[in-house]
């Protein structure tokens, strides 16, 4: 998910710098290591999705200024590679999936529950909700 420089050397292990682009390390066994800046590419809740169902998590938990989370096996961890989401593009990714009538339903009372199905990915129950005035999302894959 993400875009990479890539060289005949091998790639170490990504440092995320959590306001930027990830430092990759390149170098080979007795060279000295350089640093290559690698740019994320922006994820859809689509991606998050399928993360969640090929990862067998139950829930995407996503949340502004978090990294999007998978509950598995009762335990939250981030996904691997992800960096923190913006409010702006929850909110967003919130909004897409709605219809209009729910729109409506959700800017009078600021949560809603729908279901969205994936094409090729699944089927998620969807729970939106705004907490200290950002929008947040809930998704719990449907087996």
């Amino acid at each position: 998910m993400e875009s990479v420089f890539r060289s005949s050397e091998r790639t170490l292990p990504a440092r995320r710098n959590q306001t930027g682009p990830i430092l990759r390390g390149v170098g080979g066994k007795h060279s000295d290591a350089s640093f290559v800046l690698v740019y994320p590419l922006p994820m859809e809740l689509k991606d998050l999705c399928r993360s969640a169902v090929e990862s067998g998590a139950s829930d995407l938990h996503l949340k502004g200024g978090s990294p999007p989370m998978l509950r598995t096996d009762g335990r939250m961890k981030p996904i691997d590679g992800a960096s923190p989401l913006p409010a702006e593009r929850v909110g967003k990714m919130a909004w897409e999936i709605m219809t209009p009538a729910q729109r409506e339903r959700f800017k009078n009372q600021f949560e809603l529950d729908l279901s969205w199905n994936v094409d090729g990915v699944g089927r998620f129950r969807v729970n939106v909700f705004r907490q200290r005035h950002k929008v947040g999302m809930v998704l719990r894959v449907i087996p």
